[in-house]
């Protein structure tokens, strides 16, 4: 039952997500694009579809100014993986940017201090260390990415940072020149 649970929470908010923010015709067409995938992720009982709506909630309630809300979201996705972070660049067409700032700083300290309601600090911050050591070695791994290609295709074994910053900055800067439509939901 809890699996058939996270399954259907898993898939549920991405349903959601979808229809809430593109028109009925719209959602229908992206829902039928992610569906395979999603099945794939459901199936092996990963939180991919939910990751997924926790980025594209956080827009959603920064469009209906929904501050607290949209800082939620980025925050329980970040919990659960880095990705939903992205979710926090939404606020820059949000007209109350420190609110959203606190928002997600508040949100973020709770739910890292949540744990220590059935923990112990010492055991918190231990698994927090192990999390840390895990994440560094794991951030190294390039997989099939942009990244690996680059490496494979000059023979040079660059940080991964400087590409992705090049990546962040390709992607918001379209945003950034077209200042002047930010108050366009389009």
């Amino acid at each position: 039952p809890s699996m058939l649970l996270w399954n259907a929470l898993n898939a549920g908010a991405l349903w959601f997500a979808l229809g809430s923010v593109l028109p009925r015709r719209g959602a229908l067409i992206a829902r039928s694009i992610v569906l395979l995938d999603m099945l794939g992720s459901l199936q092996n009982v990963q939180s991919n579809a939910l990751v997924t709506a926790l980025i594209i909630l956080p827009f959603i309630a920064y469009e209906r100014r929904h501050t607290v809300l949209g800082g939620l979201a980025v925050d329980v996705g970040a919990a659960i993986k880095l990705f939903p972070l992205a979710g926090a660049s939404f606020a820059i067409f949000h007209p109350r940017k420190v609110r959203v700032a606190i928002a997600i700083a508040v949100g973020a300290a709770v739910l890292v201090l949540l744990p220590l309601l059935v923990t112990t600090p010492a055991i918190l911050w231990a698994q927090y260390a192990s999390w840390r050591a895990i994440e560094s070695k794991d951030a190294l791994d390039r997989g099939f990415t942009v990244m690996q290609m680059v490496q494979l295709l000059l023979h040079r074994d660059w940080p991964n940072w400087p590409q992705q910053a090049g990546g962040v900055l390709l992607l918001v800067a379209p945003v950034l020149v077209r200042r002047n439509r930010w108050t366009e939901w389009s």
